[in-house]
Formats: C-alpha cells, sequence, structure tokens
C-alpha cells in the first residue's frame, strides 16, 4: 500500500490530503482566517460554561464557537453555569454538536469568572502531516513558508520524513488530480469497474450505500467490487456513525461474511476501524466512531450528499476555491471576478472579513461582478 501526501495553502486555508494508491483516502482543511476557525476542532481546549446539564450530559456555551456537549458529567460534580476546562474529542457533523470531555481535575473553576472561549487550538497543518505521515511517504508541498516549517519541525519530531518530500508549484492538487476526486467525493453516484455502481446518500441519522448492478450481468463481482470501493468513500468523504449497506441480489450468507471481511480489512488498510455486522437480507451494518466533520459537512451548504438534493458549496468553500484560482492565475495588471448574486452579497456583508483579506493577498486588482444569471457555485476569472 503506497501512502502519498500533498499539502497546498492560500490565504483562506491549508488542505493535507492523503493519498492511498494514488486514490483520495483523507483530507484535512485547516482555515487561515479567524472568521472561518469559529467550529470547534479536534484537539482545541475550551474555557467552557455549563449551560444545561441533561440526563445524558451538558451542553457548553463555547463563546463565539457556538455549543458543544459533554457527557458523564455526574462524576464531575459539575453544576449549571460553572466555568471548566474541556477538549474536543469529535467535531460535530450531520447536525449533531462537537463533543468535549474534561481535562481538568478541579473542574469548576470560578462560576462567572473566566469567559467562554477557546484557550489553545489542535494540531495545525504542519503537526497534522507530520504526525500522520511514515518514513519514505512521497510529500509533496505547494507553499513555501509551509515548506520552511515542515522542515524545521520535521527536524527534531520526524527527522526521515524530509528524505521523499519536496516544495511543488500551488497547483499541485491540480497537477495530481485530486481536486477532481475531491468534487467527485461531494456526488452520490459512485461508478463501478465491474460495472455496477454505488448510490451514496448521508442523512443526520446515518449513511446509507445501496450497490446496484445497473447492466452487469455479474452480480457477485459487482458486490465484490463496491466492497472493495467502499472503504475509499468512506476515507474520501469522512463519513462516520452508523453506514448501512444494502448489496446487490441479495447475497448468501457466504459471500455476505467475505464482504464483511473485504469491508473491514480494506478500511483496516486506510487506517479506519470499522465494526461491520451481517444483517437481514443482504444488508451489512457498519459503524465508525466519529471525529472529524465529514467532507459533506465542510465543503456543502446542504451538509449531505442525497441524489434528490443538488449539493453546492458553502460560501467559505466557494471563498477558498477564489483564492486557489487566483494564486494560479497568469500575472494581470486586474482581474474580473465573475460570481453568483449570493456568494457575492455573502462577501459584502458577513463574508467581509473574507474578501478583504483575498483582495490584499491578490498581486492584482480585483473587480467583482455578480449577476442572478449565474449557477450558485460559478466562478469566472477575466484579465482586463
Amino acid at each position: 500500500m503506497a501512502e502519498a501526501w500533498l499539502v497546498d495553502e492560500n490565504i483562506v486555508e491549508v488542505r493535507v490530503a492523503r493519498l492511498v494508491n494514488g486514490r483520495l483516502a483523507g483530507i484535512w482543511h485547516f482555515p487561515q482566517l479567524d472568521s472561518l476557525a469559529k467550529l470547534p476542532r479536534m484537539g482545541d481546549v475550551f474555557c467552557a460554561r455549563i449551560a444545561s446539564i441533561s440526563p445524558t450530559g451538558a451542553f457548553l456555551d463555547l463563546g463565539t464557537s457556538g455549543q458543544g456537549f459533554m457527557r458523564a458529567v455526574k462524576r464531575a460534580n459539575a453544576k449549571e453555569g460553572a466555568i471548566i476546562s474541556a477538549l474536543v474529542v469529535q467535531e460535530d457533523g450531520h447536525g449533531k454538536l462537537a463533543r468535549l470531555r474534561l481535562v481538568e481535575s478541579r473542574e469548576t473553576i470560578v462560576n462567572g469568572g473566566r469567559k467562554p472561549g477557546r484557550v489553545s487550538r489542535g494540531p495545525d497543518a504542519v503537526r497534522t502531516l507530520i504526525e500522520n505521515a511514515h518514513d519514505g511517504d512521497p510529500i509533496q508541498i505547494g507553499s513555501l513558508s509551509l515548506w520552511r516549517r515542515f522542515l524545521d519541525l520535521a527536524k527534531g519530531a520526524a527527522p526521515g520524513l524530509p528524505q521523499n518530500a519536496r516544495q511543488e508549484s500551488p497547483d499541485v492538487y491540480e497537477r495530481e488530480g485530486v481536486e477532481a476526486q475531491i468534487e467527485q467525493a461531494l456526488e452520490p453516484l459512485v461508478q463501478l469497474p465491474a460495472g455496477g455502481r454505488l448510490t451514496i446518500e448521508t442523512t443526520q441519522a446515518l449513511t446509507a450505500i445501496d450497490v446496484d448492478t445497473a447492466n452487469a450481468r455479474d452480480a457477485c463481482a459487482v458486490n465484490l467490487a463496491a466492497a472493495q470501493q467502499i472503504p475509499y468513500e468512506i476515507g474520501a468523504r469522512g463519513l462516520s456513525g452508523t453506514i448501512l449497506v444494502d448489496f446487490a441480489r441479495t447475497p448468501g450468507r457466504e459471500l455476505q461474511s467475505r464482504l464483511r471481511r473485504e469491508l473491514v480489512e480494506g478500511g483496516a488498510r486506510l487506517g479506519l476501524q470499522i465494526d461491520a455486522g451481517l444483517g437481514r437480507r443482504g444488508l451489512i451494518d457498519m459503524r465508525l466512531a466519529r471525529t472529524r466533520s465529514g467532507l459533506a459537512d465542510r465543503l456543502t451548504i446542504a451538509k449531505a450528499t442525497h441524489s434528490a438534493v443538488t449539493w453546492r458549496y458553502s460560501y467559505p468553500a466557494q471563498s477558498a476555491r477564489l483564492a486557489r484560482r487566483l494564486a494560479q492565475h497568469p500575472p494581470a495588471g486586474a482581474i474580473e471576478v465573475l460570481i453568483a448574486d449570493g456568494f457575492s452579497n455573502w462577501l459584502h456583508g458577513e463574508g467581509r472579513p473574507v474578501k478583504v483579506a483575498i483582495e490584499e493577498a491578490a498581486p492584482q486588482r480585483l473587480i467583482f461582478s455578480h449577476s442572478p444569471r449565474f449557477d450558485e457555485d460559478w466562478l469566472e476569472l477575466r484579465t482586463i
């Protein structure tokens, strides 16, 4: 199993992608701007106020980062209004709050004392890369500043990593075909090499994966190809929680057991701990612990993929797309940025700090134009 890592950076975000055998197996997004970095992330430590206590746990006020949830408050002997230190162990997603746990033995500091808010952040992009990559893994970093930071941190933490690492141009994701794989990971339909297809639909409660033979004659071959493809889809999409797989034409018990092994072993090769059980009528019930937000949660407005719903990029994700396109654009005196009305309204309102940052980082003068005729995800650059 050949692993590789790609890192790129723009004024809006830093991305770290993990590839296995050339296929996207996971991606991390790290917002660069304070206005886009409010949500709780894995490893963040918060000064949190206990807003309310329920039979299952406590709801926490995290200040400008919203709300979180913590279990086992009875053991902490906490009270409503108490201020505690809490660590994010599970990011928000699928309509569920981020989950935190207590990090101090003396949980109550002073009622009404410190204000709720983030105390420290979890690992950044470079530390995440160093913690997850292995000696010998090819690493391409499309940013001079991140390249220098990587070399500096790797000296003490992982001296073997730089041996197969190199600095690349900012368009490294485009050249390696990763941008196309990211967009494909947001689509509900996946064509299989055996001739069938997957339909992957995510809701707040679970993810359903349907295996369809389509025009293929060999249902067994389609099912096996699906079992080999599904772990990659789980990794690329960041799926977690309950995942139900409905294989084609109700496979027998022996084949169903083989498919289950393929899913579990394929997940293990990608670093995914999949707990899979056999159900009725060909169903396999899988469960994965949720730690990071899924790809759809991070990049789309609907925050779910469904064949009946056309997904579109969220405005922060569109901002990152714009920043990447500008960084790769040939030098010009001025550039006209053509976008849809909704994105334009956001940039001139709530997202104004993002617009200012993009304009300041661009070497060219930017002229924004918008029209209701453009699709919501429309983005075009014209040299003036």
